[in-house]
């Protein structure tokens, strides 16, 4: 009986262990996959600060050949 109670918990230990440690894989995974996407915002918030600089799109429209609307 108390051989069987000591595999008992042995077996719930190592079940335990391995739920924990498929949990700290997950946790480690997930947290790079946040800054994966954290680096990609920034990358995009400054491509939109690019886009929406009032210089370039002065720019690119003078190179499409437009201008001022006159008055």
């Amino acid at each position: 009986m108390v051989a069987g109670g000591l595999l008992l918990l042995l077996v719930l230990e190592a079940g335990i262990y391995n739920w924990r440690l498929a949990l700290a894989m997950r946790h480690r995974d997930l947290a790079e996959q946040g800054r994966q996407l954290s680096w990609k915002r920034d990358e995009l918030l400054v491509e939109r600060a690019a886009l929406l600089s009032p210089a370039r799109l002065q720019q690119v429209g003078l190179g499409l050949g437009l201008g001022p609307v006159p008055l």
